[in-house]
């Protein structure tokens, strides 16, 4: 049975950002443990991550012990005062990013702006939202993956030439329609600094910082670089 969750239940919404972010991004082999979630990613920069959903120290020790692959990652609430001193040496610490929740309400999404539509691909509990420029180029996009009564927004970015038109807004509503359509009644999303403003002006509650930091064997110890989605890994 898992341990018990974060403080206001903080890690029982980690829980439920990793049931669906392992959806969004089509990863199988995901493996609950009672302190953590662990994950093989198995992409070029990161081979495995370690989600923990409990603010126990010797949870963070345990997955760190784990986690001894270059480019492993861990991942948890709080600040990164508090977290990365645990880790030791030979972890270099990510982007800062934020869980975020909200509440589904049923509400129509605003139309795109002119010269600009939207496009939806639902496959089972997944959708890939895309906003197509008048050229038919992808201006902006974002994924969604409903998990039972809890929905997770995943890669939400916009096209460089395309920003400040609000079709950051557009791809969030759209999604959040389409996970109230498909059952959802809560979204949960992990943002970054660029798209935790926005979330929050649509209603977003922050629910927690997020730190995390991957195994690194050389030299140097800043953080990875930001990248340009809204919602993060």
């Amino acid at each position: 049975m898992p341990a018990p969750a974060q403080p206001d239940d903080v890690g029982a919404d980690l829980d439920a950002w990793v049931r669906g972010w392992v959806l969004a991004r089509g990863v199988s082999g995901a493996v609950r443990a009672p302190d953590w979630w662990r994950v093989p990613t198995g992409t070029a920069t990161e081979r495995c991550r370690w989600v923990l959903t409990t603010a126990s120290p010797d949870a963070l020790r345990a997955a760190v012990a784990e986690a001894g692959a270059e480019t492993d990652h861990v991942k948890t609430a709080g600040e990164p005062a508090e977290v990365l001193p645990r880790l030791g040496p030979g972890w270099r610490p990510e982007q800062p990013t934020w869980l975020m929740t909200t509440p589904l309400a049923d509400a129509l999404a605003p139309a795109a702006p002119a010269g600009y539509r939207v496009a939806a691909d639902t496959r089972g509990a997944t959708t890939v939202l895309t906003v197509h420029a008048a050229d038919g180029t992808p201006a902006a996009r974002g994924h969604l993956a409903v998990a039972g009564a809890d929905a997770v927004l995943d890669r939400i970015s916009t096209e460089e030439q395309h920003r400040r038109r609000g079709l950051g807004t557009v791809v969030v509503t759209h999604l959040a329609a389409a996970a109230r359509a498909g059952g959802a009644r809560r979204g949960v999303l992990v943002a970054s600094a660029q798209g935790r403003a926005l979330y929050a002006s649509l209603g977003w509650r922050t629910r927690s910082p997020i730190t995390g930091a991957h195994r690194h064997l050389g030299t140097g110890a800043g953080p990875r670089g930001a990248g340009t989605a809204g919602s993060r890994r």
